[in-house]
């Protein structure tokens, strides 16, 4: 299992391959999956750090988010967070099990609930309890 470094770790580095992604031009469904990737890393390093575990389903990853917040772990002030842990999770199955074109505007709008989650939540959440996230 991962270290909760090695996970924020690997949250950055899907952040930035989605940048790549989207220098390169690949579509955007690529792109998607990148941010995605990086939100649920960001939030397996949150469910490390307080529950020692991570959920067996991405589906799961909202009820554990708010676990957190339930039993005190984090502040009550992260609970809307929470949603974009869903809404994205409900995207992925869209993404995933569609053959339809996936627009610019439905990446634009999920790129940015993942990048809140983890700029609004997941960072200054791991750099209360003591983690450097830009000396990863």
């Amino acid at each position: 299992m991962s270290d909760v470094k090695d996970t924020l770790k690997d949250m950055k580095d899907y952040r930035e391959l989605g940048k790549v992604a989207e220098r390169k031009d690949l579509t955007n469904r690529v792109i998607f999956e990148m941010y995605l990737r990086a939100l649920l890393r960001g939030a397996d390093a949150l469910f490390l750090e307080f529950l020692g575990e991570t959920p067996n389903r991405h589906s799961q990853a909202h009820k554990y988010f708010q676990n957190l917040y339930e039993q005190n772990k984090i502040s009550d002030k992260y609970s809307k967070y929470k949603s974009n842990i869903r809404e994205v999770m409900e995207e992925k199955s869209s993404v995933e099990y569609s053959s339809e074109y996936y627009s610019l505007r439905n990446l634009e709008e999920y790129k940015k609930k993942c990048n809140r989650f983890i700029d609004n939540a997941v960072i200054p959440i791991l750099e209360e309890e003591g983690y450097d996230i830009e000396d990863l």
